[in-house]
């Protein structure tokens, strides 16, 4: 680990800076790939009792005789960190109690687009590439945000924070409004608008439907580099 860290410190060096040190030409998936597993045995390492003999995943996955089990508890404890980095964005504190069953379900209640699902998987599991990921990894020479290009592009600033996508959100709540489906002292919140926190009302399916159009269309527009437009 010493070789990919900075001295004296548990940082990591940037790909760029790796490259040179090293006269390596690696590619950004397969280094950052590599510096997450390393971060992710060093947690379990440091998190770990040092009462009991600690063991690699790869050796309780040949021990264990519930190998079902032992990969749901894995991807689990992947699931609650992008739990809890949604509650630190939307505000929420850390004991929050969502209900996270029907965030998940959301979509599939709501329509049978495979594109819509798959979208809302990656959306709720953090795994769309927002440029300040994409500058992390040296796919990007810039991290700032497509739509307002004033501070770096994190999910919360692309999907709420931004101004030009706060501007469609309010388009989107006059519209529900006018349409009767939401009441005119309404005000959308975060969580709403990303379904984290579904909407109950007597027109919840029509409401949380229209919700994820809104969310695709965000991410769409960003990738055709253009703002979020409520009319298209």
């Amino acid at each position: 680990m010493k070789h990919l860290q900075k001295p004296g410190s548990r940082n990591f060096f940037f790909l760029n800076y790796f490259q040179l040190k090293y006269s390596l030409i690696v590619s950004p998936l397969e280094y950052y790939g590599i510096i997450s597993a390393v971060k992710t045995l060093r947690k379990e390492v440091d998190d770990h009792d040092n009462s009991q003999e600690y063991k690699p995943f790869c050796t309780k996955l040949l021990e264990t005789k519930k190998v079902s089990s032992l990969v749901y508890k894995t991807l689990t404890r992947i699931k609650k960190n992008s739990q809890m980095k949604w509650l630190l964005d939307c505000n929420y504190s850390r004991n929050e109690n969502l209900d996270w069953s029907s965030a998940y379900l959301l979509t599939s209640r709501c329509t049978r687009s495979t594109k819509l699902i798959e979208f809302q998987f990656k959306f709720l599991h953090r795994r769309l590439a927002t440029d300040d990921l994409l500058y992390k990894i040296g796919l990007k020479a810039i991290d700032n945000c497509t739509f307002c290009q004033e501070g770096p592009e994190s999910l919360i600033h692309l999907f709420w924070s931004c101004h030009e996508t706060s501007n469609f959100w309010k388009r989107v709540s006059e519209w529900l409004q006018s349409m009767k489906l939401l009441p005119k002292t309404s005000t959308l919140s975060n969580s709403t608008a990303f379904g984290l926190k579904p909407e109950t009302s007597k027109f919840a399916l029509q409401i949380n439907y229209c919700l994820l159009l809104a969310r695709r269309h965000i991410w769409l527009a960003k990738s055709k580099e253009m703002s979020p437009n409520f009319d298209h």
